[in-house]
């Protein structure tokens, strides 16, 4: 049972590591870029010459991002206090949706 608590608290400071990571760091920063990448290329693909010309950039773009949003999403569920409230929780839900491919 002790070596069940030491690995517990390892596994806590992880938690408390990736939510530090994702809350109080620069990566917050990364989160917004990828957002203003992504809105970019929405708008960039709409252009019809640019759209024909970059289809393959615009595709591997998307699917980029969507993987990287996906493992923020699930990086934040797994790290949050309370999974099922933060998940349940109307701005996720949004972002949740929102990733979905």
């Amino acid at each position: 049972a002790k070596k069940e608590g030491a690995a517990d608290q390892k596994n806590i400071g992880f938690r408390e590591f990736l939510r530090a990571v994702f809350e109080d760091s620069p990566v917050q920063y990364l989160v917004v870029g990828v957002i203003l990448i992504s809105t970019g290329c929405v708008i960039a693909e709409s252009v019809p010459e640019l759209g024909r010309v970059h289809i393959v950039q615009f595709q591997v773009a998307e699917k980029a991002v969507t993987s990287f949003f996906t493992a923020e999403i699930t990086i934040r569920i797994l790290t949050a206090s309370k999974p099922c409230a933060y998940f349940f929780s109307l701005p996720n839900l949004v972002d949740i949706v929102a990733t979905l491919p």
